[in-house]
C-alpha cells in the first residue's frame, strides 16, 4: 500500500547576524520510499524566514528539483502575503514526478532567491525515494557507524512487511564473514524494526547486507543497508615544500575518536610520534594512529616537488631631486598565480612607481609559498659601475672604468688615486673609491677593488647562517689563499681575528692585508631564513564551561626534535598539544635541539557562539605615559554579559589609561561561554634624533657621529648607530649609545683609509619603539699622491648632511705643524699642493664646517667635520715610512700620567731625533739623543704638557719609529 503521494522537504531560512534572509535547507519532513508509486509523485518543501526582515509581498523564490541528475524542473513561487520573520509557508511543485517503476530515485533539490546573504547552503538538498514491490526494507534513514563503538541504534522500515514476526536480524559484510549481530527492540508495529549493536574495531569497514528474518514474510534482506566506517578520523592535512628541492614541507592531523577515546598513539613513516612533522622532502609518507580502545586507521599522502621558482628585480633610478623612481618585479618559472608584498605599502602589484631614493624590500609568492626576498636600492644619487683588470702586488698596471648609469652629462670623475676622467690606471692591487658628479651637481660614489693575480684572496669561506635569535651562533669561517703570510684581518663589526662566530642577522665586511700590504675585501651576508622561533597555533576551542579544549604549538627553522614546556595552568604538559583545557590563556616555551628557545602566549575561547568583541575607539599610548584607551562592546553569546575583564584584574568594559604592549581581554556571558583574546595597544611614534654631523676623528683617526639629544626628552632610553653595508643603500647596526652618555659614537669597524661612510641613527624609547631612520650623514675621503718632486694631488669626495660654502685644506709637516694651505668652494674635490716640503712625510686632511656647533655633552663641542688624514712620502724616497722600519720602539707605561720609558732596538749606534707632537702638530718636545746598538732606555718626561694624545717620532738615517702615546 502507498503511504503518501506527496514528498515533502522542509526548507529553512535563517539569518546569523545579518540583515537579510538566508534560506537554507535542514531535511525532509516526511520519507516517501514505499511500494508502487505513481507517475504523479509531487514534491513539496516548506520555506522558512528566520528574519529579522519580513519577505514582502510579490518577491519571487526560485525553486529546482532534479531526479537521479537528470534535467532539473524549474518553477518560481511569488508570495502572494508577506512572509513575516520567524514564519513558515508550503510550497508544492505543480510538475509531477514519475517514481512508478521499481527503482531507487536520487533526487535534489536547490533554490536561489534574490536577497539572500548566504548562498553556500542553497546549493542542493539530497534525498534516495525508493519505489518497491511487496515486501521490501530499507534503512530508515540509510545509516552509518564506526567501528569501535558500542550501543549504536539502527531503524528499518518495511512495505509490506510483518516485523512483529521477526525470528532474526543479522548484518553480513559483502565481501568479508564478517557478521555483526544487533539486540532488536521488540517492534510496536509491523512494518518498522529497530535495535542497537557493538562494532568492534576488529570488524571490516565498508557495506553490509540486512538479514531480516520473519515468520510470515520469510528471509528479507537489503543490500549494503548498514555502512561501517574506520573509528579513528585522521584529520590529515598537509602542505607541500614551499620552493623546489625544499625540505619546508609539512603534515599534521588531528585525531578523533567515534568511540570517545581521544587518546592516540602516533607512528609516521619518518619515525616520528606527534601529531606534527616538519621539514618533509618531496616524496610520499603515511601515518598510523591508534586510539586507546586498539581502533587504527592509516593514510598516506604526497608531497610534489614545486617548479624552480625565481623572481627579478628591475628598476629605475628617481632623478635626481624628483620622487619618479620605478621598481618592478619579473617571475621566472614557479607556479602561478603570483603575489608580490612590497615592504611597509598595502600593495601587492609587481610594480611600484614614482618613488623617491631609499630602500625598497618586496617579496615575490609563487602559489606554492616559494618566497624570493629582493630590495630595490633607488637613488637619486648618481649610479656608478666600474669594471677593472687585474696585476700583481706592488705593479701599479691595473686600469678601472667607470660607467655612469643615470645622471646628466657632462660629468666630474675623481678616483682616489688622483686620477680624473672615466678611466684610472697605474692602479696596485687594493680597495679605491670613485667620485662623480653631473651637470645638476648630482653626486656619486662607488668602492672597488682591484685584484691582484699573488694577492690574498678569499674562496670557499663557509657561511653558517645562524639557527637561533636567543643565542646567536651564526659563523664565517675565511679560507685565505694567495698572498704573503701573516695576513690581517678588519671585520665591519670592529673585530680582527680570522673568523667570526655568535653572529647575528646581518652583513659582515671583511678587509683582508697581506704582509707586502696587499688588500682583499668580501661581504657575507648572515640571515634568519632558518632561525628557530614559534610559528603560532591551532585550537579547538572548549565547550561552555568544560575543559576539553585543545591547542597545537607550532615552530619554525631550528633544529628537530622540539621540545614543549606548557604553562602551570594546563598542567605543565610537554607535548606539541596541550589537551584537556578550558576557555583561558595559556603559555608555552619551545625549545629546539640545540636549546634555542622561544615563548607563545595562548588564548583559547568557548566554542559554537561564544562571545566577541567590536572595537569602538583605539587611542595609541605614549611610551610610559599610561594614556592609551581601547574602547568596546561586547559582542556575541547569550547577549547577557557577567564580566568583561583585562589583564586578569581590570572589571571595567573599556581599557583605560593603559600603557603601550599585549593585554588581555575576557568576556564571559550567562550561560558560562567565554571569549578570550590577545588585544595590543599601539604606542605613538618616537620623535626621531638628526645626526649633527659625521668626522674622522683627530684623536683616533676613526670615524665620530655626533648628535645633540633632546635635553628635555624623558622616555628615550638610547641611540641605535647605523653604518652603511656592502649593499648601496643598505644600512647595519654598528652600536648603541644610552640617553645619559656623551651624545657621540666612535665606530672602530670602519676603516676611514679605504672609504667615506655613510650613518643614520635611531632614538629607542623605554618602551622599545624605534623611529624611523635620521637623515644620512656621510663622511670626506681623501686621497693624496706625490706626482711630481714639488706638488701633491688631492682628491676627495663631497660630505653628505648639510651644507656648506667652503672646504678647508690642512697640511702637516713637521718643520711647520698643521697649517691651512687654501680654502676652496664646495663644489671643487681636487686641488694640486705645490712646492710641498721635499724633506719627510706630509700629512692633509679637508674640513668642512657645519652650519651650527653640535653640543654632544657638556664637556665637548664639535662645530666641523674633517676628513680622514693621508700622508704622502717625501720625494726621491728620502725619508722611511711606517711599512719599511726596521728594529723596534716600545713605549710603557701607555698610558701614563707624565713619565714614559722609551725603549729602542736599534741595529746599529747613532744619533737619533726623538721628538713629540701634539694633536694639533705643534712640536712639544725635541731633542737629540744617542742610542747604541742593540736595546737602549730613554724616560720621556710630559709632565708639563696637558692631558690627551701625543705622537713620538724618532729618526734616524735610515729609519723611522713613530707612536702614539696617552698622557692621563
Amino acid at each position: 500500500m502507498k503511504k503518501s503521494g506527496l514528498l515533502l522537504v522542509s526548507l529553512f531560512i535563517s539569518v546569523w547576524g545579518f540583515a537579510q534572509t538566508d534560506l537554507f535547507f535542514t531535511s525532509y519532513n516526511t520519507p516517501v520510499s514505499g511500494v508502487n508509486l505513481t507517475s504523479s509523485e509531487q514534491v513539496s518543501v516548506e520555506i522558512y524566514n528566520g528574519g529579522p526582515n519580513t519577505v514582502l509581498t510579490g518577491e519571487i523564490i526560485t525553486f529546482y528539483y532534479s531526479i537521479n541528475g537528470g534535467a532539473p524542473v524549474m518553477e518560481q513561487f511569488t508570495l502572494t502575503s508577506d512572509l513575516f520573520a520567524y514564519y513558515y509557508q508550503p510550497f508544492t511543485f505543480s510538475t509531477t514526478a514519475d517514481l512508478s517503476a521499481y527503482a531507487t530515485y536520487d533526487i535534489d533539490v536547490w533554490l536561489t532567491y534574490p536577497n539572500d546573504t548566504y548562498t553556500a547552503n542553497d546549493s542542493s538538498l539530497n534525498h534516495l525515494v525508493i519505489n518497491g514491490s511487496s515486501p521490501f526494507i530499507v534503512p530508515n534513514p540509510a545509516d552509518t557507524f564506526y567501528l569501535g563503538t558500542t550501543s549504536n541504534y539502527f531503524s528499518f522500515y518495511g512495505a509490506g512487511t510483518d516485523f512483529l514476526s521477526y525470528q532474526s536480524v543479522y548484518f553480513i559484510h559483502t565481501s568479508t564473514s564478517d557478521t555483526l549481530f544487533p539486540s532488536i527492540t521488540p517492534p510496536d508495529f509491523p512494518d518498522n524494526i529497530s535495535g542497537y549493536f557493538d562494532i568492534s574495531c576488529t570488524k571490516a569497514v565498508g557495506a553490509y547486507d540486512v538479514y531480516i528474518t520473519t515468520s510470515t514474510d520469510g528471509l528479507l534482506t537489503y543490500a549494503g543497508g548498514v555502512y561501517v566506517k574506520n573509528g579513528v578520523d585522521l584529520g590529515l592535512w598537509f602542505n607541500n615544500p614551499h620552493c623546489h628541492g625544499e625540505n619546508t614541507g609539512y603534515a599534521s592531523i588531528y585525531p578523533y575518536s567515534y568511540s570517545g577515546a581521544q587518546t592516540f598513539t602516533v607512528s609516521w613513516s619518518t619515525g616520528d610520534t606527534v601529531y606534527n612533522v616538519n621539514n618533509l622532502f618531496p616524496g610520499t609518507y603515511t601515518v598510523d594512529v591508534t586510539d586507546a580502545n586498539g581502533c587504527s586507521n592509516s593514510g598516506n599522502f604526497t608531497l610534489v616537488d614545486p617548479p624552480v621558482f625565481d623572481a627579478v628585480l628591475h628598476k629605475i633610478d628617481s632623478d635626481c631631486g624628483q620622487n619618479n623612481g620605478i621598481a618592478w618585479v619579473e617571475a621566472i618559472g614557479g607556479t602561478a598565480p603570483f603575489d608580490f608584498w612590497w615592504d611597509w605599502f598595502e600593495y601587492n602589484g609587481d610594480t611600484l612607481s614614482n618613488i623617491g631614493p631609499g630602500s625598497y624590500g618586496v617579496t615575490a609568492y609563487d602559489v606554492y609559498g616559494c618566497a624570493i626576498n629582493l630590495t630595490a636600492n633607488i637613488f637619486d644619487a648618481l649610479t656608478l659601475d666600474v669594471t677593472s683588470t687585474s696585476t700583481t702586488c706592488g705593479n701599479p698596471s691595473a686600469i678601472a672604468n667607470l660607467t655612469v648609469l643615470n645622471g646628466t652629462s657632462p660629468y666630474d670623475i675623481t678616483w682616489s688615486n688622483g686620477d680624473i676622467g672615466f678611466s684610472a690606471d697605474s692602479l696596485a692591487p687594493g680597495l679605491y673609491q670613485v667620485i662623480a658628479s653631473d651637470a645638476n651637481s648630482c653626486q656619486g660614489s662607488l668602492s672597488f677593488q682591484v685584484t691582484g693575480t699573488d694577492a690574498p684572496n678569499i674562496s670557499n669561506s663557509v657561511v653558517n647562517q645562524p639557527t637561533c635569535s636567543t643565542n646567536p651562533n651564526g659563523s664565517i669561517d675565511l679560507t685565505i689563499t694567495g698572498g704573503v703570510a701573516p695576513f690581517s684581518f678588519q671585520w665591519s663589526n670592529g673585530t680582527t681575528t680570522e673568523d667570526q662566530n655568535n653572529l647575528t642577522p646581518g652583513t659582515y665586511q671583511v678587509i683582508v692585508t697581506d704582509a707586502t700590504g696587499c688588500m682583499v675585501g668580501q661581504c657575507f651576508s648572515i640571515n634568519d631564513q632558518n632561525m628557530f622561533r614559534q610559528d603560532g597555533y591551532y585550537a579547538q576551542l572548549a565547550s561552555c564551561g568544560l575543559n576539553d579544549a585543545e591547542v597545537w604549538a607550532y615552530s619554525f627553522g631550528g633544529v628537530q626534535p622540539v621540545s614543549y614546556q606548557w604553562s602551570a595552568n594546563a598542567g605543565g604538559q610537554t607535548t606539541q598539544n596541550a589537551t584537556l583545557l578550558g576557555a583561558g590563556f595559556y603559555s608555552v616555551i619551545l625549545t629546539d635541539a640545540t636549546g634555542c628557545t622561544d615563548t607563545m602566549n595562548v588564548s583559547v575561547s568557548s566554542g559554537g557562539f561564544g562571545p566577541y568583541y567590536g572595537m569602538d575607539t583605539y587611542v595609541n599610548a605614549t611610551c610610559g605615559g599610561n594614556d592609551g584607551e581601547i574602547s568596546i562592546t561586547p559582542q556575541g553569546g547569550s547577549g547577557i554579559y557577567t564580566s568583561v575583564v583585562w589583564d586578569g584584574t581590570n572589571n571595567n568594559e573599556d581599557l583605560l589609561n593603559a600603557n603601550s604592549g599585549w593585554h588581555t581581554l575576557s568576556i564571559t556571558d550567562d550561560l558560562g561561554c567565554q571569549g578570550n583574546y590577545h588585544v595590543f595597544l599601539e604606542s605613538n611614534i618616537v620623535a626621531g634624533q638628526d645626526i649633527c654631523l659625521v668626522t674622522v676623528d683627530t684623536l683616533t683617526g676613526m670615524n665620530l657621529v655626533v648628535w645633540q639629544k633632546d635635553m628635555s626628552a624623558t622616555n628615550i632610553d638610547h641611540y641605535n648607530i647605523y653604518r652603511e653595508t656592502c649593499e648601496l643603500n643598505g644600512f647595519e647596526f654598528v652600536g648603541a649609545v644610552d640617553y645619559d652618555s656623551l651624545s657621540q659614537f666612535i665606530d672602530y669597524g670602519a676603516n676611514a683609509m679605504v672609504q667615506s661612510w655613510k650613518y643614520v641613527m635611531t632614538a629607542v624609547d623605554d618602551c622599545g619603539n624605534e623611529s624611523d631612520f635620521s637623515p644620512v650623514h656621510k663622511t670626506i675621503h681623501l686621497f693624496a699622491d706625490r706626482t711630481q718632486t714639488t706638488s701633491v694631488d688631492l682628491s676627495w669626495d663631497s660630505y653628505i648632511g648639510f651644507g656648506f660654502t667652503e672646504q678647508i685644506i690642512w697640511r702637516h709637516h713637521y718643520t711647520t705643524g698643521w697649517v691651512i694651505i687654501d680654502t676652496v668652494p664646495a663644489t671643487q674635490f681636487t686641488y694640486t699642493d705645490v712646492n710641498t716640503p721635499n724633506v719627510d712625510s706630509s700629512e692633509y686632511f679637508i674640513e668642512v664646517y657645519a652650519p651650527a656647533t653640535c653640543v654632544s655633552d657638556r664637556a665637548v663641542n664639535h662645530n666641523s667635520t674633517r676628513s680622514n688624514r693621508n700622508t704622502v712620502a717625501a720625494p726621491n724616497n728620502s725619508s722611511v715610512g711606517e711599512l719599511l722600519m726596521e728594529g723596534n720602539m716600545l713605549v710603557y707605561p701607555n698610558p701614563s700620567t707624565g713619565l714614559f720609558n722609551l725603549n729602542l732596538s736599534m741595529n746599529r749606534s747613532e744619533a737619533v731625533q726623538v721628538q713629540v707632537f701634539d694633536m694639533s702638530g705643534k712640536l712639544v718636545f725635541n731633542r737629540k739623543l744617542n742610542f747604541n746598538a742593540g736595546n737602549s732606555n730613554y724616560l720621556l718626561d710630559l709632565n708639563a704638557e696637558g692631558n690627551g694624545i701625543y705622537q713620538v717620532v724618532i729618526t734616524g738615517s735610515e729609519q723611522q719609529f713613530k707612536s702614539r702615546i696617552i698622557k692621563q
